[in-house]
């Protein structure tokens, strides 16, 4: 094929470097040559490449390595705009790009010693590539003994709150979730919150603390209006796709003075990425230092536990879940 010579210089010129029909460097006139060359028809392996660019993206994601799969699927899609798994998954991974609004309704009783009821409101935005906006809104209603009057008693509350998610880089997660909350019943307003910082320095390693301010959703310590603040530090290791471990340690300061110590160690097993089937173990022990008995009657606490998890994903939205488990609790109560 014909290109542009520069006689001077000795060299070819792509067509930017030709000005006014001279070179731009040495001023000669350049004149069309005929030289053998080597093309590549690419568009004969642009879709092997594309499959290996998706496939990549899942596997990555399948690793656990969530920052880089989105970039690989940024790529795939711009190329790719009609991939409907890549892009169910990018959906996936970067929350939504358009807002959402959804709603949950959340049951849970613990041997009748407490039932929760609460149906919530959230809706979220990304901002930026990097930065999520989340808002949300619940109503809920938890019952239980009140051991001062020995009635059953039940309390409502209205919650609501932003979560801030920001990426910083490839390797830090900063997110932070503000709550306000108000119990009528007892005449109580309490700010609460749970924010942290995710280091990953490897792809096989996560690093993870924050400090969370809580509450314990029973009759009797909300009206006392006992809160919890709690620091915890979580490390996580995935040596290969298949294997995690995870430990976690926590310190919590009650307001009523009562302290707790807590760890957590869990060792999971990936059967399969889609669904998705693992097993795992936990196990978990607490050791509270009693200064308030009005709600707290263990000093230890320990369980261990053994189960199978599974889901599948029918949307970016809908997805089942079901999960089987058998364990061990041991109490020590205080003298």
């Amino acid at each position: 094929s014909k290109v542009n010579w520069d006689p001077v210089d000795n060299t070819v010129l792509a067509n930017e470097q030709v000005i006014d029909g001279r070179g731009w460097r040495s001023g000669a006139l350049v004149e069309q040559r005929e030289l053998t060359q080597w093309f590549f028809a690419i568009t004969k392996f642009a879709a092997p490449l594309l499959d290996a660019l998706e496939g990549l993206a899942f596997a990555l994601h399948w690793d656990g390595r969530e920052n880089e799969a989105s970039e690989a699927l940024r790529d795939l899609l711009r190329v790719r705009p009609t991939s409907v798994h890549g892009r169910r998954l990018f959906h996936q991974l970067r929350h939504v790009d358009d807002p959402y609004v959804g709603g949950t309704v959340r049951y849970f009783s613990d041997n009748t010693e407490r039932d929760i009821f609460s149906y919530g409101l959230h809706g979220g935005q990304l901002v930026t590539d990097s930065t999520k906006l989340e808002g949300m809104g619940e109503y809920g209603t938890v019952r239980g003994t009140n051991e001062t009057r020995m009635v059953e008693e039940t309390l409502s509350y209205e919650r609501v709150g932003l979560q801030v998610t920001q990426r910083i880089g490839h390797q830090v997660t900063f997110q932070s979730y503000l709550y306000e909350s108000h119990f009528p019943t007892v005449n109580w307003d309490v700010f609460t919150t749970d924010t942290r910082l995710r280091w990953t320095p490897f792809d096989v390693l996560t690093l993870d603390g924050g400090y969370a301010r809580d509450l314990i959703y029973r009759v009797q310590a909300l009206r006392h209006e006992i809160v919890v603040d709690t620091v915890e530090g979580v490390a996580m290791l995935r040596p290969n796709r298949f294997w995690m471990f995870s430990g976690k340690f926590s310190h919590g300061d009650y307001s009523n003075t009562n302290e707790q110590d807590a760890v957590l160690g869990i060792v999971e097993l990936r059967l399969n990425p889609e669904p998705y089937v693992k097993v795992y173990y936990n196990y978990y022990r607490a050791d509270w230092e009693r200064k308030d008995v009005d709600y707290l009657s263990l000093s230890r606490f320990t369980a261990q536990t053994v189960g199978l998890y599974g889901s599948r994903k029918f949307s970016p939205k809908f997805f089942v879940e079901a999960q089987a488990s058998v364990g061990r609790e041991d109490h020590l109560d205080f003298d």
